[in-house]
């Protein structure tokens, strides 16, 4: 039984994290495409801000 309680948590544990982690990146980027189109974006290389975003919501 603790088992299979285990393995219930971890499942449920997953589907909030990839549910939740995949809306956060949207959010971020949707913000980032609306910084560029409006000219308030600062010019950042790619990868540092990739660094950044999968330090914040990892």
């Amino acid at each position: 039984m603790n088992f299979i309680k285990q393995i219930f948590v971890f499942f449920i544990k997953e589907i909030y994290h990839n549910f939740f982690w995949n809306r956060q990146w949207d959010t971020e980027l949707a913000k980032r495409l609306e910084d560029f189109q409006t000219g308030k974006a600062v010019a950042e290389p790619s990868d540092k801000i990739f660094s950044e975003l999968r330090k914040k919501y990892s």
